[in-house]
């Protein structure tokens, strides 16, 4: 018998607006009994063990580990890891990819010299690295920010703190993710996003102009507006109900701002989206 993987791809392209950080592939894999895989990766993947144990053989050491332990593949840093065949593992896990993978794998506790650690809330853990491989399988309406959310919670959940609030990049990051939300319609607004992130309403203006060359209203505008467009594209939802699940209080306001930003009305936008594309999963 041979190991059930079982991945799903992005299949959300492109990667998110103002994003240096998404997932291309994750995955649930589940032994028979003889799982052995040896890697010399170019990428990050950041693992999660849901059951069993097993060994991981890397820089020189060897470490047991069991439900709940972490460990990551890390670029051009061999990696040996194997089940014990009395007790069969199952974990998750998922590849990186952006500007800031290294950045991010750190900021969860790995180094290159210490790819394996237990992170403070395991259960919490396991069940983000879950959401985000249900999500991606079942792709829905606004499923990458989702992914995008629990990916930036996890550093907490494995016990390191996020990165302060004042640096830049980190700020607008955050700032991004509370945007891009699926858990209200159309994401945060900015008055939320400054009381989420302690921060003053000119600090924002100010960070998030610097790094996007955009105000955050005009960067919440064009998302709404995004997702507006999928909606009209992939549903027969009225106008009016797509207006309130893109974020728009009023239906005039958003009439008024689609014409305005795209140059036609929601109806002739909708009539002229192509069919939507089927995308096949990457290999394992």
């Amino acid at each position: 018998m041979t190991d059930q993987n079982i991945n799903a791809c992005w299949n959300f392209l492109p990667p998110p607006a103002g994003s240096s950080l998404w997932i291309p592939l994750a995955g649930k894999l589940t032994s028979a009994g003889a799982s052995r895989y040896h890697s010399f990766p170019d990428y990050f993947c950041p693992h999660i063990i849901l059951s069993g144990r097993g060994v991981i053989e890397v820089n020189g050491q060897r470490y047991e580990v069991g439900c709940g332990d972490m460990f990551t593949l890390w670029p051009s840093c061999e990696i040996l890891y194997h089940d014990l065949p009395e007790t069969p593992w199952c974990f998750h896990y998922f590849h990186l990819a952006g500007s800031d993978q290294q950045a991010y794998v750190q900021s969860l506790g790995f180094t290159r010299a210490q790819p394996v650690f237990r992170p403070e809330q395991p259960e919490a853990v396991i069940a983000a690295f879950a959401e985000i491989w249900h999500t991606m399988r079942e792709r829905p309406q606004g499923g990458q920010y989702a992914i995008l959310s629990r990916l930036f919670a996890l550093p907490g959940l494995c016990g390191r703190e996020p990165a302060a609030a004042n640096r830049g990049d980190t700020l607008v990051e955050h700032a991004l993710t509370l945007i891009q939300s699926a858990r209200t319609p159309g994401g945060a607004n900015v008055n939320e996003i400054c009381a989420r992130l302690g921060v003053s309403r000119a600090t924002l203006y100010r960070k998030f102009t610097a790094q996007l060359r955009t105000t955050p209203i005009h960067y919440i505008i064009a998302q709404r507006l995004r997702i507006a467009r999928e909606l009209l594209a992939s549903s027969s939802k009225p106008v009016a109900e797509i207006a309130r699940l893109a974020g728009f209080n009023s239906e005039k306001y958003f009439l008024k701002l689609f014409k305005q930003r795209l140059g036609m009305t929601p109806s002739a936008c909708r009539q002229a989206a192509p069919p939507a594309a089927a995308s096949a999963p990457l290999p394992p």
